[in-house]
């Protein structure tokens, strides 16, 4: 009763709030439990029913081991998930905002994991940045999209998580740091970091030391890769395009246009991944061909 009373005096909905640790009781449970996957038995002799109208006994997939791996990998992050609070405390937005920030330390162990790894291989950054980094950062995407385009009826949830989640790299990613380092190197600086500045820039080819320090971001390659993405980008728009018109749907359709569109989309994923690293990496081949094309060309991809 007195708990009650003190919830009421704070208009606390007690209800709710063991609704609540009940959930985070469940998350935690569910966590720590491998359920193995599980087939039914074919045998003729388990057909129907058994005595007292019991099922059939479903006999452990071969998978199991496998199963049992992925949970033991997974383990520490079911867990780390595990204490997200459930939607129903704060309206949700604690569980919103306890994700992210969950989201955010994974994504940064990814990105570090990438770093050192492409350190130990001796890949350039930017290589490391297309390959394992963009792969770690987006396969997630990659199966929530494939999830949504299994069980929705219409291909905007698929896409359109596709669309959202690289305007979320690039405009939160990207536009957040960058605006806090510019606002930052707005301010004044003192002589000692205007000197480790210039210092570090008086190299560059665009440098003159008539101009303010500021925040700088060097292009190096990005131009190209950025110029090469965005001409395979409108490609896989035509394509898209093309299949509403021949197929009736950007996704689905018969066995030859569902596989040819995806080898086509690997295809161009592979090329764009080849055209950088071969920019980055300064393959004569490359060079070569990109001396053959108009220099209006040849300044849009940024070569």
């Amino acid at each position: 009763a007195l708990i009650k009373q003190v919830a009421s005096l704070m208009s606390l909905n007690v209800d709710a709030m063991q609704l609540a640790g009940a959930s985070w009781r469940e998350q935690l449970a569910e966590a720590v439990t491998f359920e193995p996957p599980r087939q039914a038995t074919t045998a003729r002799a388990l057909d129907g029913p058994l005595l007292g109208g019991a099922s059939p006994p479903a006999a452990l997939s071969l998978g199991c081991p496998f199963a049992f791996a992925g949970f033991a990998l997974a383990l520490p992050w079911r867990l780390l998930f595990a204490l997200t609070p459930p939607p129903r405390v704060a309206g949700g937005w604690a569980c919103f905002f306890v994700a992210l920030v969950g989201i955010g330390v994974i994504t940064a162990l990814v990105g570090d994991l990438a770093a050192h790894m492409g350190c130990c291989l001796g890949m350039k950054p930017a290589v490391t940045a297309i390959t394992f980094v963009a792969l770690g950062t987006s396969l997630p995407d990659t199966f929530a999209s494939r999830t949504a385009a299994v069980k929705e009826r219409h291909a905007d949830s698929s896409i359109g998580n596709i669309t959202g989640s690289n305007s979320v790299n690039v405009f939160l990613g990207l536009g957040l740091p960058w605006l806090a380092a510019a606002l930052f190197w707005a301010s004044p600086r003192g002589a000692a970091q205007e000197a480790s500045w210039r210092d570090r820039y008086r190299g560059e080819a665009w440098y003159s030391e008539a101009m303010p320090v500021a925040f700088v971001v060097a292009s190096g390659d990005l131009g190209f890769s950025v110029a090469v993405f965005t001409v395979l980008a409108l490609v896989c728009l035509a394509v898209l395009v093309a299949r509403r018109a021949t197929v009736g749907g950007e996704l689905g359709g018969g066995a030859a246009s569902k596989y040819s569109t995806a080898t086509l989309f690997t295809a161009l994923w592979l090329g764009y991944i080849w055209l950088s690293i071969a920019k980055t990496e300064g393959d004569p081949r490359l060079a070569r061909l990109l001396q053959q094309l108009p220099p209006q060309a040849r300044a849009l991809l940024g070569a």
